[in-house]
């Protein structure tokens, strides 16, 4: 097969495999946006309509993820290579400064 073909059946794929997945991106959003639209994205949507089961989902949900203190959250502890870097760096801007 000459080049100049080999060259524009593979530039032609790749297009179609581009489209395909803008398409395919596409598609997935609005899925989402309707699901959302639809309540599909809640925990309990396939559970029986009766409340202990939707109290049950609850009750099971919160039990596993508890809620941790928002300081705990926002601050972090810098671990001891972070430290050892920022020692490094200032010592490095000392010297420069020297």
């Amino acid at each position: 097969m000459p080049p100049i073909i080999r060259n524009t059946l593979i530039r032609l794929s790749a297009l179609i495999e581009q489209i395909w997945r803008g398409l395919m991106r596409t598609l997935s959003r609005l899925g989402n946006v309707f699901s959302k639209l639809a309540g599909l994205s809640e925990l309990g949507y396939y559970l029986e309509e009766n409340g202990q089961s939707e109290q049950a989902a609850r009750s099971v949900s919160s039990a596993e993820s508890p809620q941790a203190p928002p300081a705990a959250l926002s601050r972090r502890r810098a671990g001891r290579e972070v430290d050892a870097f920022r020692k490094m760096a200032q010592q490095i801007k000392q010297d420069q400064q020297n």
